[in-house]
């Protein structure tokens, strides 16, 4: 496959116009005009995006006369290939849960989706999730009992803890096989908002255990116990009187 360029409409004389033959590789591109050589003097480039090669006829150029007198010789440049980065998204940017104590390990499949190592990489690059997250329970953020974790085919799974709640910004981070060499891209990162909305629970009463009184006693007679409630300090309580 060969593609033809008029050398006058880019080179030294644009009022010199000679056709020439530019061989080029698989699939080409475009043709453009540019001094590969260092000579100082533009050389046609053909991009050709099949091979990943480019392919330049270099100018001889002279100008004592209106007409332009070209020695050409083919130039193969080779464009050595670098790894590019992979790609993912998210099947929603926010998630939202309620609150809910023991509930355990929640999963969520094909949270991720559109999973691939890099639009031109070589088959057979596996890849893996990091995830990443503030938990500072003195602020707005979710405490976990189990860290978030996500595995190669996209499943999300985490279990906040008993009684908190509030919204996270969770970093994700794809990291393929890839090389860097070439400079070489083999990870991205992207990231979503994880939201636990708060639920209203029954308070908890611990500590409170069966107890003998004697009779006319005057001492011991204290009943501790605790009560809890994430949401709220202040309680209301009655007890009553068996028979």
């Amino acid at each position: 496959m060969s593609q033809s360029s008029a050398a006058g409409d880019t080179f030294d004389n644009p009022a010199s116009v000679v056709s020439t033959t530019l061989p080029v590789g698989r699939d080409p591109v475009s043709t453009v005009a540019a001094d590969v050589n260092g000579d100082g003097k533009l050389d046609l480039v053909c991009a050709n995006v099949e091979d990943s090669t480019l392919t330049a006829l270099a100018s001889g150029t002279s100008v004592a006369s209106t007409n332009l007198a070209a020695s050409t010789t083919n130039l193969l440049l080779t464009v050595l290939p670098a790894s590019q980065p992979p790609g993912f998204a998210f099947a929603a940017n926010s998630l939202v849960v309620a609150e809910n104590p023991g509930v355990g390990v929640v999963a969520y499949i094909n949270f991720l989706t559109r999973m691939t190592p890099g639009a031109g990489n070589p088959p057979g690059l596996r890849w893996t999730f990091s995830v990443f997250t503030a938990t500072n329970s003195g602020s707005t953020n979710v405490t976990f009992a189990q860290f978030p974790t996500l595995t190669t085919n996209g499943v999300l799974t985490f279990r906040t803890k008993d009684y908190f709640f509030g919204t996270n910004t969770v970093n994700v981070v794809m990291t393929d096989t890839g090389g860097i060499t070439n400079g070489g891209v083999i990870a991205c990162t992207n990231s979503f908002q994880l939201q636990v909305t708060q639920s209203y629970n029954q308070p908890l009463i611990t500590g409170l255990t069966n107890r003998i009184f004697w009779e006319n006693a005057k001492t011991n007679l204290g009943l501790p116990f605790t009560l809890f409630d994430q949401q709220t300090t202040t309680f209301d309580y009655s007890g009553n009187q068996g028979a």
